[in-house]
Formats: C-alpha cells, sequence, structure tokens
C-alpha cells in the first residue's frame, strides 16, 4: 500500500502576492476519491484478466477480417487495459502480493 493512499494528492505551493497557495484542481480530487474504492472490485485471480485479454485478441481479429479500424482499435485497447492497466492498478492498491501456488513437480 503507497503511504497515504486515501488521502487526496497535493500539488506544489503556489505563490500569488507573498501569499502561497496550495490548490488541487477539483477533477483530480474526485479521481482520486473514485479510484482508490474501485480499485477494491478489481479481481484478484488472473481468469477475468486472460479472458479480456482474449476478448480483446478476438476483437482485434475480426477487425483486420473485417477492415474496420475502430474495432482494431478497441481490440487494442481491452488488450492494453487487461495486460497493463488493470494488474498495474491491483498491483499498486493491495499490500499484500496474491499467494504463490507451489504445484509439486510431477
Amino acid at each position: 500500500m503507497i503511504p497515504g493512499a486515501h488521502t487526496p494528492p497535493r500539488m506544489a505551493p503556489v505563490r500569488r502576492r507573498g501569499a502561497i497557495i496550495r490548490r488541487v484542481p477539483p477533477l483530480l480530487v474526485a479521481v482520486w476519491t473514485l479510484a482508490v474504492p474501485l480499485a477494491e472490485l478489481l479481481p484478484r485471480s488472473i481468469g477475468p484478466y486472460m479472458s479480456l485479454m482474449l476478448l480483446g485478441f478476438f476483437i482485434g481479429i475480426f477487425g483486420h477480417l473485417t477492415r474496420s479500424r475502430w474495432l482494431v482499435a478497441v481490440g487494442v485497447m481491452l488488450v492494453f487495459v487487461a495486460a497493463f492497466l488493470f494488474p498495474l492498478a491491483l498491483k499498486v492498491t493491495t499490500e499484500d502480493p496474491p499467494p504463490v501456488l507451489n504445484y509439486p513437480l510431477s
């Protein structure tokens, strides 16, 4: 867990007429307050991420077959989200790593 993860981020102080003003843009505060609770909803297993990635590959392949650029773009975005963004958000917001399964060597 990141120290202070439940507090909104702060920007560098801004000097105006000798006074120091600390302002955080309202959009950044809104995103931060929504991001932490929504990150708790992310699944802890690899299954949903793999299925989202496979769905992205299938949509991208279908987009190539139909020569539809927007379907290819949607497929690439799904693969990117499943392979990078969701696992990164999961790693940043959890304190303990997922358990390692020790399979017997046979």
